[in-house]
């Protein structure tokens, strides 16, 4: 522990050093799952942007409840700076409600209203004497990477505007761009399970390497660009050759299987996957679901901001997601162990629990921030 402490604290020091007058300013609004034990503590299995998820958790136990959207929004209002988004970017409808309800947001419908609007190009085209400084900026842009066709042409364009999730974009339809990072730094690499990426083609010998390569009983196999967890898949090692073998085999067969952790895979058009080990969290008995013991997943929001050379994480809420079956019903590992994210499977995290993950957090996700700066692509 002392030995890991140490490198928490020289990981700390340099992540200091090589912020300082070199970064500019960011803000990430996040998204993180996350297994968590007494005994392992956290590890992340995925990190993506705040647009992409509903929320449906905390609406769950209280269908008003808008502290995520909210807190995010009104952690940005202290900036005073103007934001400009398009709606349909936003999958959460409170968060788009809100914004459009606030004097600090213009919502636009049309990428063409957007860059139309003469007050976005006017405070969009002055200068920013310190681009590491959040203050210096004149706005926020918060938009869909799709609409970028180049930054390095945005930021000469509207050099004033300092936009929202702008490092973790080029991650944003690739899972292995994100969990690459991890592998930057020591520390950062304890926090996520064990990993490795490889070629979609099958062969007898692919999954005896997997097994080398990450050890373990079970293993969670994901494609690197989908979402809602289509393509995910939990294996038993006794299982995983015969697994591999039919989903990189895009067959008749694969194709009309209706279960989309499975027929996913025909659609999917990267030449590589990602494997990770199986990493468990405590098992929850869930009161308003019999009490029955489930496998959960925690789902994080926060956001991430590098300002003025320094790293802060300000966290938005949590909550456990559970899979569809208990852990003593028949179904599959996947069933069992990957979660639905519908209700009424979600649980509220106690709070000894929640400040638990929060601290670790605290070290993880800035050096992950500063790993996505540093990778940051420009073009």
């Amino acid at each position: 522990m002392n030995h890991f402490c140490f490198l928490i604290g020289l990981s700390f020091l340099s992540l200091h050093a090589a912020l300082v007058d070199k970064f500019p300013a960011d803000i990430e609004f996040l998204v993180t799952d996350l297994k968590y034990s007494a005994e392992k503590g956290v590890k992340i299995c995925e990190i993506q942007q705040g647009t992409l998820s509903m929320f449906n958790g905390t609406k769950f136990f209280d269908p008003d409840d808008t502290s995520i959207q909210s807190g995010f929004l009104n952690l940005l209002e202290k900036y005073r700076l103007k934001g400009w988004t398009v709606l349909g970017f936003i999958n959460d409808m409170m968060l788009r409600t809100l914004m459009t309800k606030s004097p600090f947001w213009s919502t636009q419908y049309s990428n063409g209203s957007l860059f139309n609007d003469p007050e976005l190009l006017y405070l969009g085209r002055k200068p920013v004497f310190d681009p590491s400084d959040i203050s210096n900026y004149h706005g926020l842009l918060y938009i869909s990477p799709q609409l970028v066709h180049s930054y390095k042409a945005l930021d000469q364009a509207l050099p004033g505007l300092l936009v929202i999730d702008r490092a973790s974009f080029p991650c944003w339809v690739d899972k292995y761009k994100m969990t690459r990072l991890f592998s930057l730094d020591p520390v950062l690499a304890n926090f996520k399970p064990k990993w490795g990426l490889y070629g979609k083609k099958y062969t007898p010998q692919l999954a005896s390497t997997i097994i080398k390569d990450l050890g373990g009983e079970m293993f969670v196999i994901k494609p690197r660009g989908a979402f809602l967890g289509y393509g995910v898949i939990v294996v038993a090692k006794s299982e995983l050759d015969s697994t591999l073998k039919y989903i990189l085999s895009n067959s008749n067969e694969l194709k009309k299987n209706p279960d989309l952790s499975y027929s996913y895979w025909t659609k999917d058009s990267f030449d590589s996957f990602i494997v990770e080990e199986f990493v468990n969290s405590d098992i929850l008995n869930v009161p308003h679901l019999e009490n029955k013991p489930y496998q959960p997943t925690m789902r994080i929001a926060c956001v991430c901001v590098h300002d003025k050379g320094e790293f802060n994480v300000h966290f938005l809420g949590a909550y456990w997601k559970m899979p569809e079956f208990a852990l003593n019903e028949p179904g599959s590992l996947t069933q069992k162990h990957k979660d639905l994210c519908e209700p009424p499977f979600y649980l509220q995290v106690d709070p000894i629990t929640l400040d638990k993950v929060y601290s670790e957090l605290k070290i993880a996700l800035p050096i992950l921030h500063k790993n996505m700066l540093i990778t940051r692509n420009d073009d």
